[in-house]
């Protein structure tokens, strides 16, 4: 049995990544600052909130292109869009750390990593072979 993750999978799964980065942070501010910021950084609820949207508004555009009937070329633009911004944000955790709770940053980076580089892959990848 061999596994196959489409396109429009992929892309759902960045949005949705992103999605529980933002709903965690909007709704939970406090908790998130704990769970991923080290002792003695300043938290500020109306930051995190702020840092929610942003991050909730990509998701619902990934989470809209990988239901609808569109394009493969927007559906794989979207991909190359999605791989290069989870590749940025697992740099920036890692550039964070001492900022950032170590374990979490690692496991954090490691995870954007993997979804960044799976979205890059699909993105640049020709037509289904």
């Amino acid at each position: 049995m061999k596994f196959e993750l489409s396109d429009e999978a992929l892309l759902l799964v960045a949005g949705a990544g992103n999605a529980l980065f933002a709903a965690h942070a909007a709704a939970a501010p406090k908790h998130f600052h704990n769970t991923y910021m080290s002792e003695g950084q300043t938290f500020n609820q109306t930051a995190w909130r702020w840092f929610a949207m942003p991050i909730a508004c990509n998701a619902s555009q990934n989470i809209v292109l990988a239901v609808s009937d569109t394009n493969k070329k927007a559906l794989k633009n979207s991909l190359k869009a999605a791989g290069a911004g989870w590749l940025a944000a697992s740099g920036f955790t890692i550039y964070n750390e001492g900022i950032q709770k170590r374990e979490v940053g690692l496991a954090n980076a490691a995870g954007m990593a993997l979804l960044g580089g799976l979205c890059l892959y699909r993105g640049f990848r020709d037509a289904e072979e």
